[in-house]
């Protein structure tokens, strides 16, 4: 199982509800790291450096950047993305879908945008 970084506002019941579910999550905060007022470009330099899926509800720019350290072929070690807006219960369904059954190599260089 990856390990895996929470965004500044990443919704700590989500990550409370995946480990009453019995997922080990092993979560790193950025605020733990004093990394709060870290830019997203340097929150996903940190995170491929230490190889961390970064959790986020940022669709607006952590995510197309993202998608453009991808495609300049800049390594990360992944992102998924969940709406703020979706119920908690909803995500907490494919988030354990996700995190169960996706294999290392399913993490690398990938986005995932929940509901899947």
């Amino acid at each position: 199982m990856p390990r895996f970084l929470a965004d500044h506002n990443f919704n700590e019941r989500l990550i409370a509800g995946l480990q009453r579910m019995g997922l080990e999550l092993d979560v790193v905060r950025l605020r733990e790291l004093g990394m709060i007022q870290a830019s997203d470009h340097d929150v996903l330099i940190y995170a491929a450096e230490a190889d961390l899926v970064v959790l986020t509800h940022d669709i607006q720019t952590l995510v197309p950047f993202a998608d453009e350290r991808v495609r300049r072929g800049e390594p990360m070690a992944g992102v998924v993305f969940v709406p703020s807006l979706l119920s908690l219960g909803r995500a907490l369904d494919h988030l354990s879908v996700l995190i169960g059954c996706a294999d290392a190599s399913d993490w690398t260089n990938r986005t995932y945008r929940i509901p899947l």
